[in-house]
């Protein structure tokens, strides 16, 4: 990992994809946003093209809901075939998780929202039993809200993307000689997000977010939620709401 790059985790073989605006999709969302019935003809989709985190979830399947694991090359390829086909026979309003989460960042507020998102998902964590009152006033400036903020806003609108999905928690260390350091990050990817029906039901009135039972699935909501307020996409109930409650079990 260079020191002005980050590990780019998104699909790098597959074609570009032209996509409209994102006031094109809006107004487009808006327009047909009355679907009743799954019977009823496909209008907008949202699909998740497998990414590094389904790499990652593919090391041990069978914890992270997985029957095998994934032929990346293989899962990708099917994925885009999907689309191609729903393009074909329904729409071309399909898009995967990572085009909208690109969307309109070329609008300052809309890669504003995005960057809040990236500072939500990264953390900075003490080893213990080091704690920040064991730190200098210079060392905890380390952990500040505005330097996470400071070096979100130099990344590229994938390497916010890549934050978003891989969820990293940065582990900081104090060595006697050298001050703070790190030597590791833990990653916690949304592994489960290929299956993009199970956060949510649409209806024509808008969207019902679930609650997820899993732990490591949760994250997906938060996601779904961004998604669907920055298209304008009414979430009527919330039932993840309560999640944080318990984190041992559903609600």
């Amino acid at each position: 990992m260079g020191s002005n790059h980050m590990l780019n985790l998104s699909n790098q073989n597959s074609e570009e994809e032209k996509i409209p605006s994102l006031s094109d999709i809006k107004d487009y969302v808006k327009k047909y946003n009355k679907q009743k019935s799954e019977n009823d003809p496909i209008r907008f989709v949202i699909t998740h093209e497998p990414e590094f985190a389904q790499t990652l979830g593919s090391l041990h399947p069978e914890l992270f809901l997985f029957s095998n694991s994934i032929d990346m090359n293989d899962a990708r390829a099917q994925h885009k075939r999907l689309r191609n086909l729903i393009k074909d026979h329904a729409s071309n309003y399909v898009f995967t998780v990572r085009d909208l989460l690109l969307s309109g960042c070329e609008d300052l507020r809309v890669r504003m929202d995005l960057e809040r998102m990236a500072c939500d998902s990264l953390t900075y964590s003490l080893v213990e039993p080091l704690k920040k009152n064991d730190l200098t006033g210079d060392e905890r400036k380390m952990f500040s809200k505005k330097l996470k903020e400071r070096n979100i806003q130099k990344m590229t609108n994938e390497q916010i993307v890549d934050v978003i999905m891989s969820r990293p928690t940065i582990i900081i260390q104090k060595d006697v000689e050298s001050g703070l350091k790190s030597s590791s990050i833990l990653l916690h990817p949304l592994t489960n997000l290929v299956f993009l029906r199970d956060q949510q039901i649409t209806t024509a009135r808008g969207v019902v977010l679930g609650s997820m039972m899993l732990v490591q699935r949760r994250m997906e909501t938060e996601l779904l939620r961004f998604i669907f307020g920055k298209l304008g996409i009414p979430v009527i109930a919330d039932l993840s709401l309560n999640d944080d409650s318990d984190d041992s079990q559903s609600p």
